[in-house]
């Protein structure tokens, strides 16, 4: 399922890097969504299949600092945790 996700989603919103931490290789796939409309149907499914979240928003907008709560929310119910490693 992974694979039809990249399909969908174009170049310049996914970002994909090889990381070394505590001497252990990691694959970080990153993929952008928020505020874009035409990716609410993938982004829950991301999410569930996410184990890390790194939440960020615009200095210069303060809506976007306000959407945070609310993706850290959504983020909590799709995992079904109340717990979930995010920045």
């Amino acid at each position: 399922m992974k694979s039809s996700i990249q399909n969908i989603v174009s170049a310049k919103d996914s970002y994909r890097k090889q990381v070394n931490i505590d001497d252990e290789t990691c694959m970080l796939d990153i993929l952008d969504t928020a505020g874009q409309e035409e990716y609410s149907a993938i982004r829950e499914h991301c999410m569930r299949m996410s184990e890390g979240f790194l939440c960020v928003f615009a200095v210069d907008n303060a809506e976007s600092f306000d959407d945070i709560r609310q993706y850290q929310e959504q983020i909590r119910r799709v995992k079904d945790a109340d717990e979930v490693p995010m920045v």
